[in-house]
């Protein structure tokens, strides 16, 4: 085989070896964006994108804070469509016994403030938010307005 011929695939095969999942899993996307409810900000919660059919490798969920949230590095989704779910939580004023309790994390405090969910379920379990995740930065925002105010 001329040397030529066995340099180009060569090359050849190196780049399809580098092209595309980067470890061996889907090309992933970072998403980010605000999320409101009501026209306000939710200060703590968390949203996840279930992926639709054969989307990516799975779920992604990160934490909503001040608003804002970002999945991103390790934690960004797979190019796919994926239904959201958003969930917010509110402080009740009370304080509970820490589940992560020091009797097994050393670090955890003994309790915990006490918060409640307040998104209703039509944007969480009974969501049909979606998003289209693209290889390029996807910004997103939420803009949750309940039905019966």
């Amino acid at each position: 085989m001329p040397a030529t011929l066995r340099y180009a695939l060569g090359a050849a095969a190196l780049a399809a070896s580098v092209a595309g999942c980067g470890e061996g899993g889907p090309p992933r996307s970072p998403v980010s964006g605000r999320v409101t409810f009501n026209g306000e900000p939710i200060d703590e919660g968390r949203i996840s994108l279930l992926p639709i059919a054969d989307t990516g490798d799975g779920t992604v969920t990160a934490p909503i804070t001040g608003g804002e949230y970002a999945l991103r590095g390790d934690n960004a989704p797979a190019v796919g469509e994926y239904r959201v779910e958003i969930e917010g939580f509110r402080k009740t004023g009370r304080t509970v016994r820490n589940l992560a309790s020091p009797d097994r994390n050393k670090a955890a405090p003994p309790t915990v403030d006490e918060v409640t969910p307040f998104v209703p379920p039509q944007f969480n379990l009974q969501s049909t938010l979606s998003i289209r995740v693209t290889a390029e930065p996807t910004q997103k925002d939420f803009d949750l307005v309940a039905r019966n105010r």
